[in-house]
């Protein structure tokens, strides 16, 4: 017995026509969208014209005028800002990273990016704690006249551990 074809759709012109009528759609749709890039660069080339000729007026108009104590102010606070950002926090970290030890803990980091220092604040588990890590400070390249600028006996602690405050500086190239 042979199989019996049902064929409900009968294959014709009708899907010929479908399928050139999406295709032609298509086209279309892709030429309106390049149209419209070619309309944006376009805009985008008339855009930034219009931007370096305002810069350049801009900057004649700054030639010319003076500037006032206002801006010379944002000037120099921008210029601090920079400059932070800027400083190699990674490396500076590293090396107070380096030098630590399990009987110092650090309370506070006060970097001075003015002046190249450094002011550490924390507490040891005793003096001979503390001078370790300020000779292991002064062996890190990245810092120089690293010392022991105030040292106190905790009170609160029979255990003999002290609160105490380090100044270094930074060498200069090593940080920078």
């Amino acid at each position: 017995m042979r199989a019996t074809d049902l064929n409900f759709a009968p294959r014709g012109s009708r899907q010929k026509v479908v399928a050139l009528l999406g295709l032609v759609v298509m086209a279309v749709c892709a030429g309106l969208s390049y149209q419209r890039l070619v309309e944006a660069e376009a805009e985008l080339q008339r855009a930034s014209q219009q931007l370096a000729q305002l810069e350049r007026e801009k900057s004649k108009k700054e030639a010319k005028a003076p500037p006032d104590a206002t801006s010379i102010k944002r000037e120099q606070e921008a210029s601090a800002v920079l400059a932070r950002l800027r400083f190699p926090w990674h490396e500076f970290f590293g090396a107070i990273e380096a030098a630590h030890t399990e009987d110092v803990a650090l309370l506070e980091l006060d970097p001075s990016i003015e002046s190249k220092s450094v002011r550490i604040v924390g507490e040891g588990k005793d003096f001979s704690a503390v001078t370790a890590y300020v000779e292991r400070l002064q062996k890190q390249p990245q810092f120089s006249r690293v010392y022991l600028a105030k040292h106190k006996l905790l009170t609160t602690d029979s255990s003999g551990s002290l609160s105490f405050e380090i100044t270094a500086e930074w060498r200069s190239g090593s940080l920078e």
